[in-house]
């Protein structure tokens, strides 16, 4: 702890009486980080009673009663303390809900070099470096560490607002794999995060589930999302901006009161006392004291309804610019659609050829595609129940196979296997298929798939099983083994609405041996797969889905989806909740291939779907239909901003479906959406659109924590009809505020002029 500051994200929650009298400190004693939340941002620093508007304000009112103006000082003061008192009220609930989310610390047992026998200690005295046992029946993480031996199923939905249970792996000791440098969001799968909840740890292998700590306090991922939310980004708005502007001429309006004043009142020979006085009443006038309160109290009342609406808001200063938004980007699996997903079918190939669909895979067992789905996943038990990705529980449960973790069956002889996966008893003359899990290669979203080394107990063969983006799969296989008619089979598929994923498996060297199986790279292993068939999943729209997104195209919102599914899916998806309204033209935008070297990339424009005239119309410009809604990958839109900016705008301006899109993609976005000029809304309910959600003006995630550090904004209502809620609340804050600074502004003015008018 001589090097290293305690591990603990503290957000001090200030009294009362030290919120009203103190101005903020970033750093307490012995160098420690204490970052206060500075939630409740308006014009000014609404809070401290050392700023310069409440000092004026106090001496406009004492100037008043002094001069006898009784009734009118004590309404200013009544409504400054009302608004005063709401506003200490509001910011210190705000601060104390954010401290009881964020700040915690436990006891737990250390391995250290200084001792050969585990130590308990405090979670605040943990360091880097130090290696933490995870307990078996789990235990809330307080820094960021690496899982070394053991498995754990871990829920992070406080970080990312996705309820769903996930298995950490430990990471890789040896092969290629083991000499790459560390890096958090590569490995992902093996990292818990700070925040996170460990609901399940298991060790077949060692006597304890062991993970190296590599951050603690606010470097953490957790500690990293706080500091965001604590000092975001400046946002502007045009009501501040013209407070500003207004002040500064009645500002310079007081001036010229003075000066002619104090002309009139020299002419009439009064008393200096008394010219002195008249001048000080013109300034107090002029400048209106109570103007900053009065523009934000508009948001604390907003903040207490959008609560009373199952609406939890961590950063009300988001409140206001909700009311000006102008754009809704959504995810499109589990926010637009529903969270559960339903198995449709299995078609799968054979020799290069499509066979027919399977509805039901109990006649086909044993086929390679439905192997491939027994084994190609990260599931594992939670008590009774499987959990893990929705999507792998659907496909295993299709499978109709049996998930086995029990320590003998893991451990077989020489052979250590994650997991065991057996095929179902069917008959006396069949025997079951087992196959072992040896090792995993966790699905990421940049990646597009997911691979798994398996192990055939029978015959002790070895396999890679591998799924994910149909496209991506296909760069992968044999040419030999895929059909001629994929394409068009797939996109049979997608525009349906269906999620597709495709399945490939691979025979490993029979020579090869258990070590060197074990020492293979991804890289080796993923080449000249055999394509085995596609999976094929429905994801229906929520109930709220489609009035939403109606209620928004009324108010002359514009809707865009963002999603890492299919393009044509997220088309046909987009269709149904009319995101892409039933007269618009869809423009499909790609980008040919090109080299890096390459000064300038040819990007494809085609029409995919014309309302119109019912004909396709190939020969139309990129982004002169008004009526069009260009349509692209996350892909295209890198390449274009990155190498054709000149192209941006018209993409920004007709863009209406990105698919395929990564989580920086999504960031990116929204990013170049709000420097184009629109006031960006986001909505998303997962750990992929955390980077979304930050980017724009109000970023809402839908999660059943009451809170969640992914967000400014988090929703138990469980469909989109949550934005159309924080816009209306929003507006309504904007309409308090602006309401307020015209009565304000227009009183002044008024007895400013009257005062002139009587002093002449």
């Amino acid at each position: 702890l001589t090097t290293y500051t305690p591990n603990l994200i503290d957000v001090k929650v200030k009294s009362y009486l030290r919120l009203l009298v103190e101005e903020p400190n970033n750093y307490g004693n012995r160098g420690r980080l204490y970052l206060y939340v500075d939630i409740y941002r308006s014009i000014i620093q609404a809070i401290e009673v050392l700023n310069p508007f409440y000092v004026f304000q106090m001496f406009s009112v004492t100037f008043w009663i002094i001069n006898e103006y009784v009734y009118y000082a004590v309404c200013v003061m009544v409504m400054s303390l009302a608004s005063m008192a709401t506003t200490l009220i509001q910011t210190h609930l705000n601060r104390a809900r954010l401290r009881k989310m964020v700040a915690s610390s436990c006891n737990l047992q250390v391995l250290r070099t200084d001792s050969n026998e585990p130590q308990n200690i405090s979670s605040t005295d943990l360091v880097p470096g130090d290696i933490i046992i995870i307990p078996t029946q789990g235990i809330a993480m307080e820094c960021d560490a690496v899982i070394i031996s053991g498995n754990c199923i871990a829920n992070e939905s406080s970080l990312t607002g996705e309820s769903n249970q996930y298995l950490k792996t430990p990471i890789t000791k040896t092969g290629v794999e083991a000499d790459s440098i560390y890096s958090s969001s590569v490995h992902k799968q093996h990292t818990l995060f700070a925040g996170t909840h460990v609901v399940q740890a298991r060790s077949l292998d060692c006597p304890y589930v062991l993970a190296l700590v590599i951050r603690t306090g606010f470097y953490t991922l957790k500690g990293n999302l706080v500091r965001d939310i604590l000092y975001p980004k400046p946002m502007d708005l045009k009501l501040y901006r013209d407070a500003y502007g207004f002040l500064a001429c009645m500002a310079g309006l007081a001036i010229t009161g003075m000066i002619y004043s104090v002309a009139v009142l020299i002419r009439m020979q009064v008393m200096a006392i008394r010219i002195l006085t008249r001048v000080v009443d013109v300034v107090t006038i002029a400048v209106p004291p109570a103007l900053p309160i009065a523009i934000s109290v508009g948001a604390g009342y907003a903040s207490y309804r959008l609560k009373k609406s199952g609406i939890f808001c961590i950063n009300p200063s988001r409140i206001n610019l909700s009311g000006k938004i102008d754009l809704v980007c959504f995810d499109k699996t589990g926010t637009l659609t529903q969270d559960s997903i339903e198995f449709s079918g299995t078609r799968p190939a054979v020799d290069g050829r499509f066979l027919d669909i399977w509805n039901d895979l109990e006649d086909h067992i044993s086929e390679k595609a439905t192997i491939v789905m027994a084994t190609c996943h990260s599931l594992t038990w939670l008590g009774n129940e499987i959990c893990g990705d929705p999507i792998d529980v659907v496909m295993f449960n299709a499978s109709r196979w049996v998930l086995d973790e029990s320590q003998d069956q893991c451990h077989q002889g020489k052979m250590s296997y994650q997991a065991v996966v057996r095929s179902p008893f069917q008959s006396k003359d069949q025997n079951q298929i087992e196959y072992g899990i040896m090792k995993r290669f966790e699905f990421s979203s940049e990646l597009k798939r997911m691979s798994v080394l398996i192990h055939n107990i029978q015959t002790n063969h070895f396999m890679l099983v591998v799924k994910g983006a149909p496209e991506m799969i296909l760069r992968f296989c044999n040419p030999s083994s895929v059909p001629d008619n994929f394409l068009a089979i797939l996109k049979s598929y997608t525009s349906q609405g269906c999620r597709t994923l495709g399945l490939a498996y691979a025979q490993l060297n029979p020579n090869l041996s258990y070590q060197d199986i074990q020492q293979l790279s991804r890289h080796e292993l993923e080449h000249n797969l055999s394509f085995a068939g596609l999976l094929i999943q429905q994801n229906k729209l929520k109930s709220g889905t489609l009035t939403a997104i109606r209620q928004l195209t009324e108010a002359n919102i514009r809707t865009i989806m963002i999603t890492g599914d299919n393009l044509e899916t997220a088309v046909k998806v987009a269709e149904e909740c009319e995101i892409i309204q039933p007269n618009d033209n869809v423009d499909y935008l790609t980008i040919e291939e090109w080299a890096e070297d390459e000064r300038r990339p040819t990007m494809n424009y085609k029409r995919i779907k014309s309302y119109v005239d019912g004909q396709m119309d190939s020969d139309v410009e990129f982004g002169d239909d008004e009526t069009s809604r260009i349509v692209c990958t996350g892909d295209t839109f890198d390449i274009i901003h990155d190498k054709l900016p000149q192209q941006l705008n018209k993409l920004l301006a007709r863009g209406t479906v990105f698919a395929r899109t990564s989580p920086k993609q999504k960031a990116d976005l929204v990013d170049a959406l709000k420097d184009f000029g629109y006031f960006v809304g986001m909505c998303g309910d997962g750990a992929n659109d955390c980077g979304a959600l930050k980017a724009a003006h109000a970023g809402i995630s839908l999660s059943e924590a009451e809170a969640s550090v992914a967000s400014p904004f988090t929703s138990k209502i469980p469909n989109i009809s949550c934005v159309i809620t924080l816009i209306r609340e929003g507006r309504a804050a904007l309409t308090t505020s602006f309401s307020l600074f015209m009565y304000i502004a227009l009183s002044s003015m008024v007895q400013f002029i009257t005062i002139m008018i009587l002093y002449w």
